[in-house]
């Protein structure tokens, strides 16, 4: 299969920026397109198909936000509408996939009947999220995903005011990442003891590598090499602490709501076990993400956005 490269990349900078805007757009939208179909025809084979999709949604509603005064509204609109019913139809698909990576070696490894009978109810419950990812998928071909994608592209022109063309590259790719960096630590600001706070310090650092990704043209090559890294590794150590708390969330609710016996002790264990990787999680990024480091990162940023 074809990989599909993350990055957006122009040769200039003296690149139009709808020029810049339609390669991103094109990238961004048929990438969703081609992982939903293969999550609705084929995430049996590979999970990872539905952790593309979540992905790719959200590059595409970064692109759609980077570059909206070059876009018809209306068009922008609908897209925007149909990439957020896909994310959340694959959602859940997608954390029980992580579940069941981390269920099916616990209960293979010692076969007791309650640990195969709780992998077998996750199972089940994965195999009812489906049906939304389809229903999505169907919508999406019923309201025509990629002539909609097509009729926005052929539609791009800048609507501001100003140069006919718009501003020039580097002007947008500053102002673009000078907002999703200040957002982002906006958000780093404070008592991150709250998961709340971390989940919302995690979403911000994507929305923040989705714009790098996006504008790396405009920046020198240690913006990508140097900078992005220092961002992933961010969102690593977060994406841990947020893997643990959805599954706790999961395991809870189960435990309340699921009226078997049999399941009542797998559970109870797992709650333990999320609940202490959560604190483990939740000790290994206080130590590492240090007032040092938090300025260290803040002032390569300045650095990087001062040059231009």
């Amino acid at each position: 299969m074809l990989r599909r490269s993350k990055w957006i990349h122009v040769a200039s900078t003296d690149v139009r920026v709808g020029d810049l805007a339609h390669q991103a757009l094109w990238a961004r939208l048929n990438a969703v397109w081609h992982y939903l179909t293969l999550a609705v025809h084929e995430s049996s084979d590979d999970p990872e198909y539905v952790h593309n999709l979540r992905v790719g949604t959200r590059r595409a509603k970064a692109a759609l936000h980077a570059f909206r005064d070059w876009l018809p509204p209306r068009r922008a609109r609908r897209l925007r509408r149909q990439l957020r019913r896909i994310r959340r139809a694959a959602a859940d698909v997608r954390d029980f996939d992580v579940l069941l990576e981390r269920l099916a070696p616990w209960a293979a490894a010692e076969c007791h009947p309650a640990r195969v009978a709780l992998v077998a109810r996750v199972r089940a419950a994965r195999r009812e999220a489906q049906p939304e990812l389809e229903q999505a998928h169907r919508r999406c071909q019923r309201r025509g995903f990629e002539p909609q994608m097509d009729k926005l592209l052929t539609r791009l022109r800048w609507r501001g005011a100003g140069r006919e063309s718009g501003p020039d590259l580097p002007s947008v790719a500053h102002r673009r990442l000078r907002t999703a960096v200040d957002k982002f630590f906006a958000a780093a600001k404070g008592d991150l003891s709250d998961v709340k706070r971390l989940h919302a310090l995690r979403m911000r650092g994507k929305h923040l590598r989705y714009a790098m990704e996006l504008f790396t043209s405009a920046f020198d090559v240690s913006f990508r090499e140097e900078l992005y890294p220092r961002i992933e590794q961010v969102q690593e150590y977060l994406g841990v602490i947020n893997d643990h708390a959805t599954a706790l969330a999961h395991f809870e609710r189960w435990l309340d709501e699921w009226d078997d016996p049999l399941l009542a002790a797998p559970l109870a264990e797992w709650v333990a076990i999320e609940q202490a990787g959560l604190r483990k999680s939740r000790r290994r990024f206080d130590s590492w993400w240090t007032q040092a480091r938090l300025r260290d990162l803040r002032q390569r940023f300045q650095k990087a956005l001062s040059v231009r």
